[in-house]
């Protein structure tokens, strides 16, 4: 008995706790909402659930809500039933923002507490839905929305899958013009002001700060504006939409951020004194004479004024060089080998550069017309003077020349009446001529191909300059008569033509003249006596090859004589098919005496 007790006491207390477990389990997930997980990462439509596909994966497809003036519309999630009992998430609160159809500003924000719904699929792994009852304030137009807040912990949950159509409610009114938030210089007083616009006298302003705390919340503004007392360093958000008070519709909002961060005041700096400016530098060059032939010197001159030290940096791009002068006025001999421009610069003592430029041109002496090129003598320059300054010109690259024919340098030959090729090159130089024995110019191109037909033998000069002077070279183009040609004999007659093989080699008599018909007759008789022998010959053995295994029988007999007799009669009639054309030219012959 007392063991019965225990056993009946021990089931009591295993109840009791058993019992406890449901209902707090029960409890905790009433208040816990199970569906945090889901509850904006999966559907999110407008309206409520229709049938629709158990195996299609979300965003699924939810047709299009229509709505009119003033319309309970709802804004609706998917999630999931956790509790067995009771639908959890009962109440708790969600944020929504509503768009227009295609943009991404949201022009609506809706607050609410989640409703148990319906199913959206009916089973124990299926989907429900939750949703917030919004009369709505839309004008017409095409709206989706989302999930940004739930129960107080952000998400950004899809677009609605459907879009809500409202219709009969007209445009929305024109949104505020000139709209704008600002503080003081100080940064102790705000304001947000807008132009107000005609026919419209009510506004829906917002103004909330940084931290949170609301200025103005949901407030109808009859004015066009409002002023508050702000601190420095501040940061508010501002909205401001245009409402109709007929069909209690309002505009899209328009609005911005502002901080009243103060702007010191600037303090004034003092204007310096101006000091006068130092006197400007200027210059002057020339080349005399500005012309000359390569190898040849020109005087190179100069002239300044205002220069800080005298000295006068110039710059010439050929063999002159760069470099200064020591005087600011002066000149100097110099033997350019290319067309050059010299620049030279004065500079004052402000730092203050001014130049001056000039020029001299440089001519390729003519071209010698004898056969064989002479090279240019380098003329001595000019000694320079003791007073004048001697410049030490840069070392220049020294050109080369490069020219062939038909890819030969020295010499090439072509027939007369054909074409050859002449390649050139020079490098390290600035200028190019290329003339012939005829003092004809042909090129001025630095590198080159070009295709020649010379009436009789030529020799091509090409002369390249550079700064480091001038490189010659030449080729000789030799041109040959036309060869002749010996005459053209007529082919011998074609001989007669054998084919066969080892054994019988038969000659072939249509391979030779036929010119007539008489000729085709005798070439027919001939060939079929060509090859009437080597048919009696097998027709004979084929015939004794009979006799030789037929071994008294009568058949094989029989055939064999017949092989005989057909090999003679053959024979006998090609012999005597040649000796009736025979007898017939004889009788003609007859007949003609």
């Amino acid at each position: 008995m007392r063991k019965f007790k225990k056993i009946l006491l021990v089931s009591a207390i295993f109840l009791i706790l058993f019992v406890g477990f449901l209902f707090f389990t029960n409890k905790a997930e009433a208040e816990s909402c199970g569906n945090r997980q889901l509850i904006g990462r999966s559907d999110v439509f407008w309206g409520n659930p229709p049938p629709i596909n158990l195996f299609q994966l979300s965003p699924r497809d939810y047709p299009d809500i229509n709505a009119g003036p003033g319309d309970v519309v709802r804004l609706s999630l998917e999630g999931e039933i956790a509790s067995k009992f009771t639908p959890d998430c009962t109440g708790l609160p969600v944020t929504f923002e509503v768009y227009r159809d295609g943009e991404t500003t949201a022009i609506a924000t809706v607050n609410g507490s989640l409703t148990a719904g319906s199913w959206v699929i009916n089973s124990n792994l299926g989907s429900y839905q939750w949703y917030v009852g919004w009369p709505h304030d839309l004008t017409d137009g095409r709206y989706r929305f989302k999930a940004v807040n739930f129960a107080g912990s952000p998400i950004n949950s899809f677009l609605s899958t459907n879009v809500l159509i409202v219709t009969g409610v007209g445009a929305p009114p024109p949104m505020p013009t000139n709209a704008m938030g600002q503080c003081s210089l100080d940064g102790r007083s705000a304001s947000v002001t807008w132009d107000a616009l005609l026919g419209y006298n009510d506004y829906y302003l917002r103004i909330q700060r940084s931290d949170g705390a609301w200025v103005i919340l949901n407030e109808f503004w009859p004015t066009n504006g409002y002023s508050w007392t702000s601190q420095p360093g501040d940061i508010y958000d501002w909205w401001v939409q245009t409402r109709d008070n007929f069909v209690r519709v309002f505009s899209d909002p328009v609005g911005g951020r502002f901080s009243c961060i103060p702007i010191p005041t600037p303090i004034p700096t003092p204007t310096p004194t101006p000091t006068p400016p130092p006197p400007s530098a200027s210059c002057s060059a020339s080349f005399s004479p500005s012309s000359v032939v390569i190898g040849q010197s020109t005087g190179l001159t100069w002239n300044s004024s205002n220069d800080a030290d005298n000295r006068l940096s110039y710059n010439c791009t050929g063999n002159i060089g760069s470099g200064s002068t020591t005087l600011a006025t002066g000149s100097m001999s110099v033997s350019p080998t290319s067309n050059q421009n010299c620049t030279f610069t004065a500079v004052n003592s402000a730092g203050v550069p001014a130049t001056c430029s000039t020029a001299v041109t440089v001519n390729l002496p003519p071209p010698t017309p004898t056969p064989t090129p002479v090279p240019t003598p380098v003329p001595t320059p000019t000694p320079i003077p003791t007073p004048i300054p001697t410049l030490t010109p840069t070392p220049a690259p020294i050109p080369t020349a490069d020219i062939t024919c038909n890819g030969l340098v020295n010499s090439c030959s072509i027939v007369s009446g054909s074409s050859g090729t002449l390649n050139w090159s020079c490098t390290n130089s600035s200028s190019a001529a290329m003339t012939n024995s005829l003092n004809n110019a042909a090129s001025n191109d630095l590198v080159g191909s070009i295709i020649i037909e010379p009436p009789s033998s030529l020799i091509y000069y090409l002369s390249c300059t550079g700064s480091g002077g001038t490189a010659n070279a030449n080729v000789a183009v030799n041109v040959s008569p036309l060869p002749v040609l010996p005459p053209i004999s007529d082919p011998p007659p074609p001989g007669i033509q054998e084919f066969g093989f080892n054994l019988f080699r038969i000659p072939n008599p249509f391979s030779g003249k036929i010119d007539t018909l008489d000729n085709l007759f005798d070439v027919i008789i001939l060939f079929l006596y060509y090859i009437a022998g080597p048919i009696l010959v097998i027709m004979i053995v084929l015939a004794g090859l009979f006799l030789l295994f037929g071994r008294g029988e009568q058949e094989k007999i029989r055939t064999a004589r017949k092989i005989l007799l057909y090999a003679v009669v053959g024979f006998a009639v090609i012999l005597i098919g040649a000796g009736f054309k025979k007898l017939i030219e004889s009788i003609l012959e007859l007949g003609t005496k």
